[in-house]
């Protein structure tokens, strides 16, 4: 069903691709779940997603013919991490990586934590989210926060990640797989 990747000649599966592909889609979730500071959501949100779609395709057919039209087909076929070898200054990749990584975790420890502090002021669960119907005096809810980031550590630490998640060879126990 799927094509196989030509630098380890594995069949590509759909946890694969996806894996890929999420990390590319998560920044519009994040918007979406901030729902709750909106004035007027019901509006605001399919405008919102649908603005954020078109930008992110726009940004990304234009990164792919630009690429495309300026490097060798050599250095885009053997190298993945090829916009070192093309960028002013190789860390700005590096750099680049590393905020949006930390951009989509933090809007995901957010919006996770928005998630579980309606939960807990409806009491689904009882006296073991009670704490995390606090808010700061600007409404923010830092216990949710708190119990969210203490969730993903708990989680994290159990076992290593799952294929699902893993989007490099070197991503599963912290060994290279060839």
């Amino acid at each position: 069903m799927y094509s196989r990747d030509y630098t380890t000649n594995n069949t590509m599966s759909f946890a694969t691709v996806f894996a890929v592909m999420f990390n590319g889609c998560t920044g519009i979730m994040a918007g979406s779940n901030m729902s709750g500071e909106l004035k007027n959501a019901s509006s605001s949100i399919p405008k919102g997603t649908i603005i954020a779609v078109v930008y992110t395709f726009v940004i990304y057919f234009l990164l792919f013919f630009m690429t495309s039209f300026t490097c060798e087909r050599a250095l885009l076929k053997g190298d993945y991490g090829f916009f070192r070898a093309i960028n002013i200054w190789p860390p700005f990749v590096l750099i680049g990586i590393y905020a949006a990584s930390l951009s989509a975790s933090m809007s995901n420890l957010i919006g996770a934590s928005r998630i579980l502090h309606a939960l807990a002021k409806d009491d689904l669960f009882g006296i073991v989210l009670a704490p995390a119907k606090r808010v700061s005096k600007g409404g923010n809810p830092w216990v949710a926060v708190l119990y969210t980031w203490a969730l993903a550590q708990v989680l994290s630490s159990l076992s290593p990640l799952p294929p699902q998640m893993c989007t490099s060879a070197v991503c599963r126990n912290g060994k290279e797989k060839g």
